[in-house]
């Protein structure tokens, strides 16, 4: 069995899953501190994630998040809602499960594109046609959802984000 520290808590899933508004939700319940990996990085460079990997490129963007995590590993009694590549990039998933305790958000393809549909901070390759669209995120998912799905917790976010978030709650308790 994989030994974590319950004080850390990674929220893992792909865009559109939920990771900001329940690792926010989930934060406030458990009263720790919450982050959000794309939002401290877009604050720390000063620019959206989209101008940053315009200007940077996604190298640079990742390496960016490698160097969060090790910040975020020092702090304990914090909800972290990871960006969708986060665990996938630098090999990062190992670590999470190492580090604390990492929950999957699992959406399902049809929510994954309604959430997206109107939301400003779409990365560039989701501008595309609805079926494009799609068929990027299908195929985007079944590369990611193999190693999502290796956390600690699964979970279904079909539910509004205070069930979502209760359920969590729940979970963690008993795992305790």
């Amino acid at each position: 069995m994989i030994r974590f520290s319950k004080h850390r808590i990674f929220l893992v899933g792909y865009m559109g899953s939920g990771k900001s508004s329940v690792g926010a939700a989930l934060a406030k319940q458990l009263d720790f501190l919450h982050l959000d990996t794309d939002i401290s990085i877009s604050e720390l460079e000063g620019a959206t994630i989209n101008e940053i990997f315009e200007s940077r490129g996604e190298a640079y963007f990742r390496e960016r998040e490698h160097n969060l995590f090790k910040f975020i590993n020092e702090i304990d009694k914090v909800v972290v809602s990871t960006g969708g590549g986060f665990p996938i990039h630098n090999m990062l998933m190992p670590q999470l499960l190492s580090s604390g305790l990492t929950i999957f958000l699992d959406t399902k393809l049809q929510d994954i594109l309604v959430r997206l549909e109107n939301n400003p901070n779409t990365r560039p390759l989701l501008y595309q046609s609805t079926e494009d669209r799609k068929d990027f995120i299908r195929n985007h998912l079944a590369e990611r959802v193999p190693i999502y799905q290796q956390a600690h917790i699964s979970i279904t976010t079909n539910l509004s984000v205070p069930e979502v978030t209760h359920n969590l709650v729940a979970k963690i308790l008993s795992s305790v």
